[in-house]
């Protein structure tokens, strides 16, 4: 239908939530991503409908690096080491089972642009340098790989999210995943 978008995300917050909390484990989560698509495209076609038609694009994640920094899964380094490895191994997946569909980034929580100190997270609030020192530009970077769109749930200050920095860096379109109602308003 001529102006209906549908991009589902794959790993909902229940399913990266358990992924999380079994370890974070790359070789588990790329076969949960291979495990959805798979089930998502079944459906598809079950119904009688062709995944390029009815696809505006795919996600695979909600907020995965969020959530093992969150839970004390994983520490900062650790869990940057798992995106280099997850988000470009997912990426082909979706990309082999969904051939010509665009693949956008996992919904990636705008709240890991904070430093947290717990987890050895080095946000990059404080980091006026484009790519500077902060976790948040290499899990962009990551994110980013080949894939057509990044996904950034964005909560609190506009101007905080640098979203032109962040295009700067990604040479992608973002969409804004989620916000809260502030984020769009006048102010």
């Amino acid at each position: 239908n001529e102006g209906l978008f549908w991009v589902p995300v794959l790993l909902c917050s229940e399913s990266t939530r358990q992924w999380s909390e079994a370890g974070g484990e790359v070789e588990a989560g790329i076969s949960m991503v291979r495990d959805a698509a798979n089930e998502l495209k079944r459906k598809i076609i079950d119904r009688g409908y062709d995944p390029q038609q009815v696809l505006t694009g795919i996600i695979d994640w909600q907020e995965p690096i969020w959530s093992l920094l969150h839970r004390g899964i994983m520490e900062a380094d650790d869990a940057l080491r798992t995106a280099e490895l997850l988000f470009p191994r997912c990426a082909q997946v979706i990309r082999e089972i969904f051939p010509n569909v665009p693949v956008w980034s996992p919904k990636l929580a705008g709240s890991t642009h904070r430093t947290h100190n717990l987890s050895g997270w080095i946000g990059f609030e404080d980091d006026e340098e484009i790519g500077g020192e902060s976790h948040y530009w290499p899990l962009l970077r990551y994110a980013s790989i080949d894939r057509e769109v990044l996904c950034l749930n964005c909560y609190g200050e506009r101007e905080k999210h640098r979203l032109d920095d962040v295009y700067q860096w990604t040479q992608r379109p973002i969409v804004i995943s989620e916000f809260s109602h502030w984020i769009l308003s006048r102010e």
